[in-house]
């Protein structure tokens, strides 16, 4: 085989190797937020609960606790992203994907884009 039909062939394996991932990760359902740990830390995350406590930021960022029933963590959506959300309400159920850090010694997530929160 010549390195024309080599490198053609690699591209599309590799292309078709990320499109199963992505379609595997999507895939998934949220995770009970009591099993989030500091481990998680820097890790992507979907979870799914209720919004408590929600407040907006002068600088526009949100910050709510989310909460499904076994467990609860804090959100902290920022100004950027924040600002293509409208549809965070106190006591309504979102589903929401973002990486998991810290924040004063508490577990957080937040969502990188508006797309990660879903009404």
């Amino acid at each position: 085989m010549d390195d024309g039909r080599m490198l053609g062939l690699s591209f599309a394996l590799s292309t078709i190797g990320l499109v199963l991932l992505f379609m595997v990760s999507e895939a998934q359902g949220p995770v009970p937020i009591s099993s989030l740990t500091p481990d998680d830390m820097g890790s992507g995350v979907y979870v799914k609960g209720t919004v408590h406590g929600l407040r907006r930021s002068a600088d526009g960022h949100l910050f709510f606790v989310l909460e499904d029933g076994e467990g609860r963590i804090n959100v902290a959506i920022f100004k950027g992203v924040a600002h293509d959300v409208s549809c965070v309400e106190e006591g309504r159920e979102i589903a929401l994907r973002g990486v998991v850090d810290e924040y004063r010694g508490e577990l957080e997530v937040v969502p990188r884009r508006a797309g990660d929160v879903e009404c």
